[in-house]
């Protein structure tokens, strides 16, 4: 064998090791990406709680001999017994606390998503918010209820008084009242 052919014969073998490697990266890191939620019954699902980031793949395994509906998000979806439900990490709501019910069991798990990159704003890009009263006047009406309902008397005060500055309690309700609730039925 000449000097010419073993060149030839190590730069394929060199070509095809790269190849092989990066193929075995690439499928690992795919794998990696996707979290699995296995349902054994609506009362038995692991992990409880899940924690992703970014736009991760989750999957729904039901290990039960029952089919369930998966109520997250707004949105619901059907698992058949032995069958997988694969979806995105980028729920409805950008990043947040995420309860799902399954069947009749309310909050049967939860989806915690970290991440800034695919955040929904939650006023338009346009409005320009300096104070209290321009949120409160961009909410819907369930919204303004539970925020006005949450400051009682003090409602007129940060409504008119840009310097209000409610109790730390009241602050915590009013986080409540803006937080989505994905458990609602429809």
């Amino acid at each position: 064998m000449n000097n010419k052919n073993k060149l030839i014969i190590g730069a394929v073998a060199l070509v095809l090791t790269g190849a092989i490697g990066f193929y075995l990266n690439d499928s690992s890191i795919s794998e990696e990406q996707i979290q699995e939620i296995v349902i054994n019954s609506c009362s038995s699902i692991n992990p409880g709680s899940v924690s992703v980031i970014d736009d991760k793949t989750l999957m729904f395994i039901n290990k039960d001999i029952s089919g369930h509906t998966i109520g997250l998000g707004g949105k619901s979806f059907v698992i058949p017994s032995g069958k997988s439900q694969k979806i995105s990490s980028n729920l409805s709501y950008g990043p947040g606390n995420y309860l799902y019910d399954c069947d009749l069991v309310v909050n049967a798990g939860q989806i915690i998503v970290n991440g800034e990159r695919f955040a929904r704003p939650i006023v338009e890009e346009n409005t320009e918010i300096k104070n209290f009263k321009d949120l409160y006047d961009i909410l819907n009406e369930n919204k303004k209820s539970c925020v006005k309902e949450a400051l009682a008397g003090d409602f007129q005060k940060a409504y008119g008084d840009s310097k209000f500055i409610p109790a730390e309690k009241v602050i915590k309700k009013i986080d409540e009242c803006l937080l989505p609730k994905i458990t609602e039925n429809k």
